[in-house]
């Protein structure tokens, strides 16, 4: 089956591909480079267990090869021959070539470049390259497992932490003062993880359909990644609708005042937990310490949190997300923060795409993305999401009920006093970048010839 791939052959795209493998001079920047190709030609879901294998084994060979002297030959003749046989067996998107091509050639020019090369923008950063975006890989769950109990909680923790990380990437050069929301947090991560492991997976277990599909055969040969593809479509509902009841049920009994916890006590409530599973002080265990390393603001316990929670297993998974979150990386740097190898984007383009990704994604996901663009692009401002609250009302009350998240991470202290900062340290960049403007013209005025005419718009 031919490869849909517009006016270009599979050949043009490989030799286009592996000619900017061959100016990426540093063994980082190749590795890097060859795993995000393949994010690009595999970001079909279909592709996503696939995906996950091969960006293992690069991982692992770039790791025994890279320590090596003289390895640059063996990692580049490595990654073309992983990018041909993906191009040869993978039906790839006109888009995901496009983009990995530009990528590509944007960073292996940018590497060969002397520093004094590349074209600066007025923060002294270059051109010619993406931002600078850290991604933090999903962790891997185990091969194996002892009994359903501890597969049930792998299986569920792979899906989760795949969104859960996520929301971990950042951007190196950005010191945002405001806190973060929880889910950017790996102490949020690691916190989230034994909530699930000590108290949602062993109420699950109380659920006599859990137990009984869990008698059902030998689970000790069953791997993480393959339990959700066992399960039938009634078998997968009864497992979503456990665990949402298991949030539901662990954030009321959080959020009980004592009198309600002694009536349900009193009238023997069948979804009381108790002993070591109880979820009483689930937002303490929840909640961020002082010594965290990165702090973060988790907002009350309440139902719409439950619903977030479950959503994170469910309602969608990372390749989704990521599919969102390219187009809005590239809007970004089309519009707010050009790219010599972007075109220019429509006034409004990137805000019009984060309204879009709200109705897409889960309930609150999309405002997590809007917030997530905040840590990771520079152009980005507390200014500019507070005008895009107001995209969802008029007044504070319509806005708290379109975007509560949102309007939570706004609300922090201190935000007023850093948001007046960031206006004017926005200000005075403008300032100086103009007064560079001016005086670059001067100096090309000065240089050219008594009787030529200088023309400038």
């Amino acid at each position: 089956m031919e490869q849909p791939f517009a006016d270009k052959t599979r050949e043009e795209v490989y030799a286009k591909l592996c000619a900017a493998i061959d100016l990426i001079p540093s063994g980082d920047a190749l590795h890097r480079r060859t795993a995000r190709i393949v994010q690009l030609l595999l970001s079909s879901e279909q592709d996503e267990s696939y995906r996950a294998k091969t960006l293992t084994q690069i991982d692992n060979f770039f790791k025994l090869m890279g320590a090596n002297p003289g390895a640059q030959p063996t990692l580049r003749d490595f990654a073309k021959k992983l990018i041909h046989m993906l191009l040869a067996r993978v039906v790839v998107e006109p888009n995901a070539v496009a983009e990995a091509e530009t990528e590509a050639e944007a960073e292996a020019e940018a590497e060969a470049k002397a520093p004094d090369e590349v074209e600066c923008d007025d923060d002294g950063l270059p051109l010619d390259r993406p931002t600078d975006v850290v991604v933090v890989p999903a962790p891997q769950p185990k091969d194996r497992c002892d009994d359903f109990r501890e597969l049930l909680a792998e299986a569920i923790w792979m899906r989760v932490s795949a969104v859960i990380t996520f929301f971990q990437r950042h951007n190196p050069r950005l010191d945002r003062q405001p806190l973060r929301l929880f889910i950017f947090s790996p102490d949020f991560g690691a916190r989230f993880e034994q909530v699930i492991r000590k108290a949602i997976i062993p109420a699950m277990m109380k659920s006599r359909p859990v137990n009984v599909f869990g008698e059902k055969r030998t689970w000790s040969t069953v791997a993480p990644s393959e339990f959700w593809t066992l399960l039938s479509r009634d078998e997968d509902n009864l497992f979503r609708a456990v665990w949402l009841n298991s949030w539901t049920t662990a954030i009321e009994q959080a959020t009980a005042s004592p009198r309600q916890q002694a009536a349900k006590s009193a009238g023997g409530d069948s979804r009381k937990t108790t002993g070591k599973t109880s979820t009483k002080n689930l937002g303490k265990w929840l909640a961020s310490h002082p010594d965290d390393q990165i702090p973060y603001l988790l907002p009350p316990l309440s139902g719409d949190l439950a619903s977030l929670f479950a959503s994170l297993l469910y309602d969608l998974e990372r390749n989704t997300l990521e599919v969102q979150w390219t187009p809005l990386r590239q809007l970004y740097e089309q519009e707010l923060d050009r790219r010599i190898y972007q075109d220019r984007a429509r006034y409004g383009a990137f805000r019009d795409r984060l309204l879009e990704i709200l109705e897409r994604l889960p309930p609150r996901l999309g405002e997590l993305m809007a917030v997530l663009c905040y840590y990771n692009f520079r152009r980005m401002s507390l200014t500019f999401l507070r005008d895009f609250v107001r995209n969802k009302g008029v007044n504070q009350f319509e806005w708290r009920d379109s975007m509560p998240l949102l309007m939570f991470f706004l609300d922090q202290p201190d935000i007023d006093e850093i948001e007046s900062a960031e206006r004017a340290a926005e200000e005075r960049r403008l300032e100086i970048a103009e007064e560079r403007r001016r005086q670059r013209i001067a100096e090309e005025a000065a240089a050219m010839p008594d009787n030529a005419v200088l023309w400038r718009r």
